[in-house]
């Protein structure tokens, strides 16, 4: 299975000085891939198409796209 996540959507706690919620966000994906699944980070531009971002199939890719805002 693959789970959906956008972009912005993953940002916002970040940008509004929640990153507990960032933080628990990270562990929610490490959680799925190590059930098995893949990781669908999409990024929408209002007036613009769905644009696929990068698809995590490893814990350690979730954290590298983490550790690029500071996680």
């Amino acid at each position: 299975m693959v789970y959906n996540y956008n972009k912005q959507s993953i940002l916002t706690p970040l940008e509004n000085g929640q990153p507990h919620i960032f933080e628990e966000l990270k562990r929610t994906m490490q959680d799925q891939i190590n059930e098995g699944h893949q990781i669908k980070i999409t990024n929408q531009i209002e007036g613009f198409p769905l644009e696929d971002e990068v698809l995590l199939r490893s814990i350690q890719e979730v954290d590298t796209w983490f550790e690029g805002y500071g996680f």
